[in-house]
Parts: C-alpha cells; sequence; structure tokens
C-alpha cells in the first residue's frame, strides 16, 4: 500500500473518534460507492482513508482554492478517484462535481450543497440511498429543494456538538490563524468588525477579543447582538461597525453583506476576509466597478489592493473565500475529528435505512453504542493533568453516571440552536450527554415579567 501523506499520517494520529467510528461501521459502510465533495486537505483525507480502508469506494472532489495539491495527489495514489485543483475555478468546479456523480453514487458527502443539488438536477441513480450535508448554507439550500429530495440527508452542522467546538473554536482559531499567516499583521489593539455572530462569526470575535483586538459586531438578531455585548464588544448597524474598522471579517453565510453602501463607509487600507462557505459575502462585482486599479502585495490574489476613485485603498484577502482554509490548514484536528465521526456515523445511519426522507439532523440512535467507549475519548481532549476526568470536582458539570440516566428519560431536546437552526437531537456522534440536561446553574427558574432578562437563569 502506498505510504501515507505526512500530513494526514499526523491527522490521523489524532483522530481516533472518527478511527473508532469506521471501524465499528465497516459492515454497513463496506462495499458502498461514496460521491464525496469536501475541502480536499489532511484531515478530509484521514477520513477517505480510513474509508478506503474499510471498504468504500470513493470519488472526491473538493472547493474552488482550497485544495491541497499534494494532498490530493497522495490520495489518488491510494486509489481514491480525486478531480480537484487548487487553482479551480468555478467552471471547473462544476465539471469535477459531474465526474465525481459518473460513479453513480449509493451515498454522497456534500459541502455547501453543489454535489447533491448536481445529483438532482441529473436524476438520483436507482440505488440512491442519501448522504450527509456538511454546512448551514448547504442544508437551507436542501430544504429548498425538499419537494424533490426523495431520499434522507443528514445535515451535520444541525449537531449542537458541531456548531460549539467545529464551529466556534475550530473556525474562531483557524480564522485567526490564516489571518496571520496571510498578513502577518498584530491583532492586539486593532481595530475589527465581524458580520455575522453565529457560531463561526462568535468564534471569530472572541477569539480576536482574547488576543487583544477591539471588536465590533453586527448581527441582525437582536439576542445574538445582546451575546456579543454581553462577550464585552461593541455593536451596530454594518456601515457603522466598518466605518472605524481596520479589518472586517464576514461570517453570516448571506450573499452582498458587504455592499456599495458599506464600502463608502471603510476607512482606507482596511482589509477584508471572508468566512462563509461561498465568497458571495463580499460583493466583488461592486467592488470591481469602483475600483480605478489593483496593486498585488505578494502571490496574486492573497493580498490584492483595490484603489478605489476617490482614492482610497481597500485590501481583499484571497478573493473573499474562507480564510481558514485558503491561508492555513482548516480548522484543528480536534475539532474536526469531532465533525467527521459525525460525518461517518450519519453516513452509516443513511445506508442502514430507516431514516426519513427529508433533509433532518443527526440521528439519535448511535448514542447507546457508542457512549461506554467514545465518551471518555471525547472528554480526554480536555482533560486536566494526572488523568482526572474534565472538571469532575464542579458540581456545574455533568455527575458521574449521568449519562445513562439523562439519555434513557425520554424527553425531548431543544429544537434549535438559533435562527430556526434545528438542533441535534443529541450532542452528537459520541454519545454524549443529552441535550436535555443542563448544569444546575443554568437550570431555567421561575421570573417576573420585570426581572432582567439575564437573571432567568441564576445560581441556587
Amino acid at each position: 500500500m502506498p505510504e501515507t501523506h505526512p500530513a494526514t499520517a499526523w491527522a490521523l494520529k489524532h483522530m481516533p473518534l472518527t478511527a473508532q467510528a469506521v471501524a465499528e461501521l465497516t459492515p454497513v459502510l463496506a462495499g458502498k460507492r461514496l460521491a464525496m465533495c469536501l475541502h480536499v486537505e489532511p484531515k478530509t483525507a484521514a477520513l477517505v482513508t480510513l474509508l478506503v480502508r474499510a471498504g468504500v469506494d470513493v470519488r472526491l472532489t473538493g472547493s474552488p482554492g482550497t485544495t491541497h495539491d499534494d494532498v490530493a495527489d497522495a490520495l489518488g495514489e491510494l486509489g481514491v478517484a480525486v478531480f480537484t485543483r487548487r487553482g479551480d475555478g468555478e467552471a471547473e468546479h462544476a465539471r469535477n462535481i459531474e465526474r465525481v456523480l459518473e460513479v453513480e453514487p449509493d451515498l454522497t458527502l456534500d459541502n455547501g450543497g453543489d454535489l447533491t443539488v448536481s445529483l438532482l438536477g441529473s436524476g438520483t441513480p436507482a440505488g440512491y440511498l442519501g448522504g450527509t450535508e456538511e454546512t448551514t448554507t448547504g442544508g437551507i439550500r436542501l430544504r429548498e429543494t425538499k419537494a424533490r429530495l426523495g431520499k434522507p440527508v443528514v445535515v451535520i452542522n444541525d449537531s449542537r456538538l458541531k456548531l460549539l467546538v467545529e464551529n466556534e473554536f475550530g473556525v474562531g482559531q483557524s480564522v485567526v490563524q490564516g489571518f496571520l499567516n496571510a498578513t502577518n499583521l498584530m491583532v492586539p489593539g486593532t481595530r475589527v468588525a465581524v458580520l455575522g455572530y453565529g457560531p463561526c462569526g462568535k468564534g471569530v470575535a472572541d477569539t480576536l477579543s482574547r488576543l487583544g483586538a477591539r471588536v465590533a459586531v453586527c448581527d441582525t438578531d437582536p439576542m445574538r447582538a445582546l451575546e456579543a455585548i454581553l462577550n464585552g464588544h461593541s455593536i451596530g448597524t454594518a456601515t457603522e461597525v466598518v466605518a472605524d474598522a481596520q479589518l472586517v471579517f464576514t461570517a453570516t453565510g448571506d450573499p452582498g453583506v458587504l455592499g456599495a453602501a458599506e464600502f463608502a463607509a471603510l476607512r482606507d487600507g482596511a482589509v477584508l476576509a471572508g468566512v462563509g462557505h461561498f465568497a458571495w459575502e463580499i460583493d466583488r462585482a461592486v467592488l470591481a466597478e469602483k475600483t480605478v486599479r489593483t496593486v498585488e502585495y505578494g502571490a496574486p490574489s492573497r493580498r490584492t489592493g483595490h484603489v478605489l476613485d476617490d482614492g482610497r485603498e481597500i485590501v481583499l484577502l484571497d478573493q473573499g473565500r474562507m480564510l481558514n482554509l485558503t491561508a492555513a490548514n482548516g480548522n484543528s484536528i480536534q475539532a474536526m475529528d469531532l465533525g467527521l465521526t459525525l460525518q461517518a456515523r450519519s453516513l452509516a445511519a443513511v445506508a442502514a435505512g430507516g431514516l426519513a426522507a427529508e433533509v433532518q439532523p443527526c440521528p439519535r440512535t448511535w448514542s447507546t453504542a457508542s457512549r461506554p467507549t467514545s465518551w471518555p475519548r471525547c472528554a480526554s481532549y480536555f482533560s486536566r493533568p494526572g488523568g482526572r476526568k474534565p472538571c469532575s470536582d464542579r458540581s456545574n458539570q455533568l455527575p458521574s453516571g449521568s449519562i445513562a440516566r439523562y439519555s434513557a428519560n425520554g424527553r425531548s431536546p431543544p429544537r434549535s440552536t438559533g435562527r430556526g437552526t434545528p438542533a441535534s437531537a443529541s450532542l452528537s456522534a459520541m454519545g454524549e450527554i443529552s441535550a436535555t440536561w443542563k448544569p444546575k446553574w443554568l437550570r431555567p427558574v421561575a421570573t417576573s415579567p420585570s426581572s432582567c432578562c439575564w437573571m432567568s437563569a441564576r445560581l441556587r
């Protein structure tokens, strides 16, 4: 067997949950044809390597601008059909999708909805069982095609586990790392605007703030805006927060968040970076209309200065694409281990049958089998020195022996995680605590209508 790429081997060394999941689920997944569209980098390669070893026939493509060509080449030597290069544009990406789907897959693993939407457009093969979707953006697209979907698709981003560990803490760290790699600029004391305070935007804003940046946030959801205030950020409209910002990060997932009005408000020298899945949050067409000339500060498109007709210069990083993948190595290995475990277990749930033919959050049915071994490994990521389980001496943490008790009580978990996003029925793949359990200090108590909103949960 060809030698594993060094970066993939390093990722595999730190992905015990994904390895365990694939090993457990080999009887269900072996022999299946899997069409994948996921960022081709070492963590994805680790998942693909494990699946190939389990007998899955994998065909893979990535997203424009995020492929690690050396990793893609190493997967090709492993026997995986890989159709992607880092320099691919949208036209090449569409062709890559078509080539991946030529296998007539049993399962799909998608990232942004391109693969699944294309499959629906060309007609699903007779043996197609369903698939998974990594992102909220893709989940929204697929829910819009609900009438003609006809197969189960599990949205991984609907898992509370992924939203917390990967989207908030993973994206926060990796985007800031990408920014530092791309610019070599200083964070402490810098004025930063973050548009969007969902899990990804929150992670970016909070990470920058911890490093000493002065952060202003814009979010149209009043509860998220309140949360930003309570976390120490200032808030305002998009034009207000970008007006004084030296750095602007877009993390909404919506197109045209930075448009003509926002460009007019930007200060000279402002640096723009994209966080969302698609490079459409920054309206490049409007920016191009206002640009007199461009200046490349380094490799093409890495740092592009747009000199506007009024003399101001706006610097766009990596064409507004996901900075944590274009200028860094993506989310941390441990965070991706959790997310890719969800992927593996969700694919197996689809392959096994029994899921409703609709777009849905991660199923609950894995937890009993995986709980005895997976929870300690999950906890080990955050354990204290000396081998103790995390926070085992704190009363606001899960008491010993409570996992089975709280998961067996039959209570339904909360149905959303904000802005209408369905929550996973449990904290997903590791069979961790039921989403209905709350530490003592977060349990709601009766309050009068006049009570302050943040007193609805108090110490008792």
